[in-house]
């Protein structure tokens, strides 16, 4: 299970490589450092990544995702 500061840490990752517009990656980013000790709000936020990294991300990140998921939601 990853702790709380590596799934902020995975997150933004994954928005400040794969969202080009900086709103939409400060707005996103700003969502990602919401997310509760319990990972509440992880899944609604890797949903409105999913446009973003469908079909574009690395293997890695997409593995990095799937790890996010199978963790905290």
């Amino acid at each position: 299970m990853m702790t709380l500061d590596e799934l902020n840490a995975n997150l933004a990752l994954l928005i400040q490589t794969y969202i080009p517009n900086p709103a939409d990656q400060h707005r996103l980013l700003e969502q990602a450092a919401q997310v509760s000790s319990n990972g509440a709000g992880v899944k609604g936020l890797l949903a409105r990544l999913d446009p973003w990294l469908a079909g574009v991300a690395t293997p890695e990140h997409a593995g990095l995702v799937k790890d996010i998921y199978f963790c905290y939601c």
